[in-house]
């Protein structure tokens, strides 16, 4: 799967990718150019398609973004809700049955953060996630940059689709939230 926005390209990690060497952005990722395989794994998040749930964003061989995907159980999930405070556990209750797929960056140039982040949070939800999944929940960690440049380039409907957290603060993040939505495909 490949989708085109201006000169940004986006798509889908294949297996045979893996060992391809990939010119990164310098300024997020400190080096040159790395593998895809420093990015991605294999493990049961990889199916008989050699698809990785694995995305990467940028221009050509220049990548500005990769983003991750991960099945954890809804146990954990509350778990974290719970320690973090993200939300009151009466808000969550109605995915107690769902799976839970959390999303992670694994670095974003700041240049297209918002357009990249967005990007990649509509494509794995519009593209890959029907062909994958039932029915189950994403989540995700936003920055107050991320935030503000996903409404720039998306607008403000953006959200309308997601339950957000209130606003959060650590040391690492600074101002960050959290973000929800539940899948169900048509």
């Amino acid at each position: 799967m490949e989708v085109k926005h201006t000169d940004y390209i986006l798509r889908r990690i294949l297996l045979n990718d893996s060992d391809k060497t990939f010119i990164t952005s310098d300024e997020e990722f400190n080096t040159p150019s790395k593998t895809l395989k420093e990015f991605v794994r294999q493990d049961k998040d990889c199916y008989e398609d050699g698809m990785f749930i694995t995305y990467i964003f940028g221009k050509e061989d220049n990548i500005f973004g990769i983003a991750r995907m991960k099945s954890i159980s809804f146990s954990d999930f509350k778990k974290e809700v719970i320690e973090n405070e993200l939300f009151d556990l009466e808000e969550i209750k109605e995915y107690t049955d769902l799976q839970v797929i959390y999303m992670s960056r694994a670095g974003i140039s700041k240049e297209v953060d918002g357009l990249g982040w967005g990007t990649m949070l509509r494509s794995f939800l519009d593209g890959h996630a029907r062909s994958v999944f039932e029915h189950f929940l994403l989540y995700a960690y936003i920055n107050e940059h991320m935030y503000k440049s996903m409404i720039k380039s998306f607008g403000t409907d953006f959200f309308t689709l997601y339950k957000v957290s209130k606003k959060l603060y650590d040391e690492k993040w600074k101002w960050y939230w959290v973000i929800l939505r539940e899948f169900s495909p048509l």
